[in-house]
């Protein structure tokens, strides 16, 4: 799928051969204009504010913060820009830090480059995506006794169910409005009762829902 105006990224990963192979990759996406890609590290946050990208490619890693803190450098400053974390390793932890920093998307790097590339589009669309492993033992296990209501006590009606499925899949306001009929103001409504329910405060705390009861799936849900 071919956009208007390619979606402009900035990526953020060590030098050498992985990052050579990922600018390859990105140039290959005719949707895509890679402003720059620069080392992981503090200055990072300058060449952001300067670009002002559409999305940010951040390589992340269980033994390094500095990915994690560009995340949340970014988040900080409110910038009009999207984070996408590239996972150096699929561990659960990471994930989960790297959920909390403010990404809007985590998927691994040893992913297919199709996969990097939905996930790309969701983010530039203002919408989430996740890849976790599957064959990842811990990653079951990654919202377990967590503090959210299990899904016998959601008590949701069908309309509010509709709207929390596609809240979890990152469409706005407007989309879901579209797509169930119902105006944008109503799906306000709906959104603010579900975060008052259910005491989902953020978007990410949404998905975490989403995924500890098995809302999210590989496959977008489309909108017809």
């Amino acid at each position: 799928m071919n956009y208007v105006h390619p979606i402009r990224v900035i990526l953020i990963a060590e030098q050498g051969l992985a990052r050579d192979a990922l600018q390859h990759l990105l140039s290959t996406f005719d949707d895509v204009e890679l402003l720059t890609s620069v080392d992981n590290n503090t200055d990072a946050l300058l060449t952001i504010a300067e670009h002002m990208p559409d999305v940010v490619i951040v390589e992340v890693s269980a033994v390094d913060e500095l990915g994690l803190e560009i995340i949340r450098g970014v988040h900080a400053l409110q910038l009009n820009t999207r984070l996408l974390a590239l996972a150096v390793q699929d561990e659960p932890s990471l994930f989960r830090a790297v959920w909390q920093a403010g990404a809007s998307a985590y998927v691994s790097k040893t992913v297919p480059a199709t996969e990097l590339a939905e996930a790309l589009r969701a983010v530039a669309k203002g919408r989430t995506h996740v890849h976790l492993s599957s064959d990842h033992p811990e990653f079951a296990a990654i919202f377990s006794g967590s503090s959210l209501p299990t899904h016998d006590t959601l008590q949701l009606s069908p309309r509010e169910r509709d709207v929390f499925e596609l809240l979890a899949y990152g469409y706005s306001n407007r989309e879901i409005g579209l797509h169930l009929h119902l105006s944008e103001k109503t799906v306000g409504t709906y959104r603010a009762r579900l975060s008052e329910k259910l005491q989902l405060g953020r978007r990410s705390d949404v998905v975490r829902c989403a995924l500890q009861h098995g809302v999210l799936s590989a496959e977008r849900i489309p909108l017809a």
